[in-house]
């Protein structure tokens, strides 16, 4: 599994509140850890970290746009659901040998249904022996 903080700017320092959000693309964009186009009308993944002053008033922001494959895998194989922006391909090629989007295996929808009710399962979405 792999282990980073999703409040991480890529200077190391700590966002101080963080809104998600899922989009429709208005125009092209490029995903913050794959690189691959975001095309317009795609769904991504938006991101916004701020950073506040002492009195909570923001004084900066950071957007990140993350296309839904990356998204996905960022979900799934995180452990705590946090990370480091941009970082995601280089932990993914460390702990499991892949090194970009391309390079996953196609699944079944049988192994796809299997991994998800799994992942619900730890969720505690669904109980645990149920298999869908």
């Amino acid at each position: 599994m792999l282990e980073a903080c999703i409040y991480m700017h890529e200077c190391g320092e700590s966002f101080d509140d963080m809104e998600q959000s899922l989009m429709v693309a208005h125009k092209t964009f490029e995903c913050c850890e794959c690189g691959q186009k975001i095309k317009r009308g795609s769904q991504y993944e938006r991101s916004k970290g701020f950073f506040l002053d002492e009195n909570e008033r923001i004084i900066a922001t950071e957007i990140f746009r993350t296309c839904m494959i990356c998204s996905s895998i960022i979900r799934d194989f995180t452990t705590d659901g946090f990370r480091l922006f941009g970082t995601l391909w280089d932990e993914m090629q460390d702990v499991y040998g892949i090194s970009s989007p391309d390079e996953l295996p196609e699944w079944t929808e049988e192994e796809e249904l299997h991994w998800r009710t799994l992942k619900q399962q730890e969720a505690g979405i669904i109980p645990k022996g149920i298999e869908l």
